[in-house]
């Protein structure tokens, strides 16, 4: 294979737009499309719009859980001293649906 071939054969990098990737990504977590549909809704490519999920789920999504050292897994204590709120927050595509503050007695 001579060097002219390989030099035709070499596909050309398209720059996807911040816009492009936010739509995706909407189309994907916010309205339930699957990657190949949304793809082809926001014309990129499906190895492309794999990649793009693939980053937003590593990102936003599955942040990692921080415990300081200073606390341990099975220590307790009595809570009869000590109230702290119990909140639970529900989130979607790194998006907050529910937030609510419970205190615990």
């Amino acid at each position: 294979m001579s060097t002219d071939n390989i030099k035709k054969s070499r596909r050309e990098y398209v720059r996807v737009h911040h816009s492009q990737k936010q739509s995706l990504v909407e189309l994907v977590f916010g309205q339930g499309f699957r990657i190949k549909d949304a793809a082809a809704i926001v014309k990129i490519k499906y190895a492309t719009a794999k990649t793009i999920i693939f980053y937003y789920r590593e990102q936003k999504i599955r942040k990692p859980l921080q415990i300081p050292l200073s606390k341990r897994r099975c220590d307790f204590i009595s809570n009869s001293a000590i109230l702290n709120p119990l909140k639970v927050v529900t989130q979607i595509a790194g998006g907050t649906i529910y937030q609510n503050e419970y205190r615990v007695q």
